[in-house]
């Protein structure tokens, strides 16, 4: 089994936990169902967070990777999406107002309008379209849709205390976590791996300005007589 088939059945398997264990925890069915949404949508954001700086630190490793990162962002965009739909429609019977002075609400609902473009233009023809450059600003808008959705789930989480834990969500937190601390990780490696690269150049550039200015001082004795000229 290959590294990005382990990879898809650990995402299974998490997931697969995060319903199980939120469907037997949960009388109402509806409840059960949103809540099971939010925890995989978020999850996956967080697995997806945490792809990119682990193939940086290790590339022979996660480097694989790299390319399923973007299916399991739409995945979670997906997911996501139906958790505000069943939040919207079942839970608060559509009722829009409730989101203007609700914070909670406001700050899901800022992750999710975030996540829209994210998930339109993870195609191929959005870079050729936007452009590497645009198309690469643009996706930092995973970041906070991150942030927010961290934001809206320690509001909106009812078993974060240790009086009546919450395994699932708690696992949830584990994995957001992690995703923060590989990338300050995975930007300092960059960092100090830019400066290295920068020294190495102006080193190398030292030497060639220092071969240039020797060159013309250095005899080869190879150096051909001028002819005589009748």
């Amino acid at each position: 089994m290959n590294k990005t088939s382990q990879f898809f059945l650990f995402l299974i398997l998490a997931i697969s936990f995060l319903g199980t264990y939120n469907f037997l925890r949960t009388e109402n069915a509806i409840s059960a169902g949103t809540r099971f949404l939010a925890l995989s949508g978020f999850f996956l954001m967080s697995v997806s967070l945490s792809i990119g700086p682990l193939a940086t630190i290790s590339p022979k490793n996660f480097s694989a990777l790299i390319e399923p990162r973007r299916a399991v962002g739409i995945a979670s965009f997906f997911l996501v999406f139906l958790h505000v739909f069943l939040s919207f429609g079942y839970q608060f019977g559509w009722n829009f107002s409730f989101f203007l002075i609700n914070l909670p609400m406001q700050v899901g609902t800022i992750a999710f309008v975030l996540m829209i473009p994210l998930a339109i233009t993870s195609a191929d023809w959005a870079t050729k379209a936007l452009g590497p450059a645009f198309w690469k600003n643009l996706q930092r808008l995973t970041y906070p849709a991150f942030a927010f959705s961290l934001w809206h789930f320690a509001f909106k989480g009812n078993g974060l205390s240790l009086e009546n834990p919450n395994f699932a969500e708690f696992s949830v937190i584990f994995f957001a976590l992690a995703a923060i601390a590989l990338q300050v990780a995975g930007f300092s490696i960059v960092r100090k791996r830019k400066a290295e690269a920068k020294r190495k150049e102006e080193e190398l550039r030292k030497a060639q300005d220092t071969s240039a200015k020797e060159a013309p001082l250095v005899s080869t004795g190879q150096e051909r007589p001028p002819e005589n000229i009748p």
